[in-house]
This record gives C-alpha cells, structure tokens and sequence, in this order.
C-alpha cells in the first residue's frame, strides 16, 4: 500500500488539474466565438435581459440549444486534451498513469459540484475586459488565447516541470 501511495504525485496532480480547467475555459472562449451576436447582445444587455430578447424574436430556443451544445463540446474537448497532455508527460517523464486517472475524477468531480450556469461568462471575461478593446470578439479571443498560454505553461514549461517531478526520477 505504501508502494501505491508513494506513486502518487500530488503536485502532478494539481497542476494538472489547473491546466486542464485553463483548456477548459480556453475552449469554451474559443467556442463563444462561433455567435457573435449572441455575445453583443449579452455584452450590451446582460443574460436575462438577452433572453427575453431573443424569446420575442422567437429564436431563443435554437440559441440557448446551441449555446449550451458548443460550451459541452468545448468542456469534453478541453478534459480530453489536457489528459492526453496528461498521460504524455507522465509516460514521457517515467510518472504512474494512474496520476492521471486520479485527474480525470478529479475533475469530473469539480465539475459536477460547481456549476457553472452561474458563473458562465465571469471566468470567461477574466483577461480582457473593456479596457482591452470595445469588441466583444476580441474580448472573447484574446481570453482563449491568455488560458491556452496559461495551460501550455503548466504542462511544457520547463521550470513548472521540475517543481511538478521534484524527487521523481
């Protein structure tokens, strides 16, 4: 049981879970992207406000649909990288693959205790806010762009890898 225990490498583990939250809300900037109309009118007019609106145009239905549909794909498809990033750098690096199945639960915890609906925009707006540019468009991308830096950091950054491999060899 020590020997199991002893595998285990927590910094691993919780860098890795930051990286993959940052591809996360990368993608799901980068998803936002695909409607931009939607997100001026949440920009100018707020969520609930936005809602109404498109509820008289009769086309919330599609929008809401879409909406949630591309922020899924984008959720999966950011855990689905950020594992693989995962595996590679510990097969790469002599780590236990089970560091990573400890991630993806992890994870898939986080995620079902927290949710996201609330905070859906907020951590999407971290980096650039108005300041940046007027454009919700670029708002959005230069967001995506800030947490895929942020993440490949995490996971290729030499400095971070030694603090995360610390006494593995």
């Amino acid at each position: 049981m020590n020997k199991i225990i002893s595998k285990i490498n927590l910094r691993q583990i919780l860098f890795y879970i930051v990286g993959i939250i940052c591809i996360i809300f990368s993608f799901k900037n980068i998803a936002l992207l695909f409607d931009t109309e939607l997100l001026e009118l949440i920009d100018k007019n707020g969520l609930e406000k936005t809602w109404s609106i498109l509820a008289d145009k009769g086309s919330v239905e599609d929008k809401i649909a879409d909406f949630y549909i591309r922020d899924s794909i984008a959720a999966i498809s950011g855990i689905i990288i950020g594992l693989l990033f995962s595996l590679y750098i510990s097969v790469k690096k002599n780590g236990w693959w089970i560091n990573s199945l400890i991630i993806l639960i992890s994870i898939l915890i986080i995620f079902r205790l927290i949710s996201f609906d609330e905070v859906l925009l907020k951590p999407l707006s971290f980096f650039g806010n108005k300041i940046f540019s007027e454009k919700v468009f670029y708002r959005i991308l230069f967001n995506g762009i800030m947490y895929l830096i942020i993440a490949i950091m995490i996971y290729f950054y030499p400095r971070i890898q030694s603090i995360t491999y610390k006494d593995k060899k």
